[in-house]
């Protein structure tokens, strides 16, 4: 995999390309998109299946998940601005940190880093009070809104809206004192219909990447994710606000696109509803091109989660057995996913999952080899795990694993999804 390794976060513009600029007459002078390293936790984060505000339910898959690493990126918060390491997640909405009061007793670990409003000059209150309280499946987050300046690489985001953590539980709360790096708390990139505050207040504020090109700090309302295949923890990959590295695609294949997926607003059913990136999937098609190749349709097109905070493919336990069955037929599967013997699996075997193009004209077939969903299952060598997990809930999603074949684009201009095949 062809790799760019930058010591400083913002990148140059001339290894960038922009989406949809494309007039060569003299402009006024844009904002550059900005390049944040993703750096990569070695601790086991496990797998939290919902997200919901304590009042109102709400489906948000995948911030935890089993065995391998999570990726966070560095955002400075307050004046003076005071680093934190952010959970990278475009699986929710809202970005937050831990307050003062979060001890060890009430599951902040000693090596967060914590927020502290005195400190802080720009800090200012809700008014009225706003709490930020919720539940993670099994873990929660619990304490207030706030609003304070955010600095992403070198530009600052004044008054941006944020959540101060007096109290969590689950996985963060989990991490040890010899981990490498920390997580602070979280950054979401979803979309402003997916923030507590919208789902329980009914007030929508715009979250860090919108909030970005909303007020001019980056050139083109989207960004993008590339996770570098590796064991460094410092550098793991990287988002770009604004855009994409171009050095990272293979050019000599198309970049494809496919639309996210919008819900019905109760209120207004006109107005649609934008909340998680979600991209519908016609078929899920095994050794695409060979002899052996089989589909497998869903009734109608399924809606996936694409979602950094999450590493697995993660399905309901019926269709992840029968993929499964199709691709590895020795395989076992146990409550994480499926094992199998490491050479017990024809290398030249494929997984693709077929998806609407942009629009509704055609179809993408966005696909990668089963052996780079294979890794090491126990010290021996010889064992390894499917990275599809089978769950009861009626959830499918496509979560790191997959994505770091690629280079994913989360467009909110144009409200889609795109993936562009990495150098080799």
């Amino acid at each position: 995999m062809f790799f760019i390794k930058c010591t400083s976060t913002a990148i140059i513009a001339s290894a960038l390309l922009l989406l949809g600029a494309t007039s060569s007459t003299a402009l006024p002078a844009k904002p550059e998109p900005l390049r944040l390293p993703l750096k990569r936790t070695t601790a086991s984060l496990r797998k939290r299946s919902t997200l919901e505000s304590r009042q109102v339910p709400q489906w948000v898959p995948g911030l935890y998940d089993y065995e391998l690493t999570e990726l966070a990126i560095p955002v400075n918060i307050g004046t003076p601005p005071k680093e934190f390491l952010l959970l990278f997640d475009t699986g929710s909405a809202d970005t937050w940190v831990a307050l003062p009061d979060c001890g060890t007793s009430n599951g902040c670990v000693a090596a967060t880093e914590l927020y502290d409003p005195s400190r802080s000059s720009t800090y200012e209150a809700t008014s009225p009070r706003r709490d930020f309280n919720i539940t993670y499946g099994s873990a929660s987050a619990d304490g207030v809104y706030f609003v304070d300046t955010v600095s992403v690489a070198n530009v600052s985001l004044s008054k941006q809206v944020l959540g101060g953590v007096h109290a969590m539980t689950g996985s963060l709360s989990q991490q040890t004192d010899f981990d490498p790096i920390t997580i602070d708390g979280l950054f979401g990139a979803g979309f402003p219909g997916l923030t507590v505050m919208y789902t329980e207040y009914g007030i929508s504020y715009q979250p860090i990447p919108f909030a970005l090109y909303e007020k001019n700090l980056i050139p083109s309302p989207l960004f993008s994710v590339h996770i570098q295949r590796s064991t460094e923890t410092d550098w793991a990959g990287s988002v770009v606000f604004g855009g994409y590295d171009r050095n990272l695609v293979d050019t000599s294949r198309d970049m494809v696109f496919t639309d996210v997926v919008a819900r019905v607003s109760a209120d207004d059913p006109d107005k649609p509803i934008y909340r998680h990136w979600d991209a519908l999937v016609n078929t899920v098609v095994i050794n695409r091109g060979q002899a052996t190749e089989r589909n497998m349709s869903f009734t109608q097109p399924q809606p996936f989660h694409i979602d950094t905070g999450s590493n697995y493919i993660i399905m309901p336990t019926r269709d992840a057995d029968a993929i499964v069955s199709r691709l590895l037929p020795g395989a076992k599967r146990d409550d994480l996913s499926y094992l199998i013997g490491c050479n017990d699996y024809d290398p030249k075997s494929t997984i693709t999952f077929e998806f609407p193009r942009q629009g509704g004209t055609g179809t993408i077939y966005v696909s990668t080899g089963v052996g780079s969903l294979m890794f090491p299952a126990g010290g021996d060598g010889n064992r390894c795990r499917f990275a599809i997990h089978p769950t009861d809930d009626s959830v499918y999603l496509l979560g790191n694993f997959f994505l770091q074949q690629f280079l994913t684009i989360y467009d909110f201009g144009e409200k889609r999804i795109g993936f562009a095949l990495l150098k080799q």
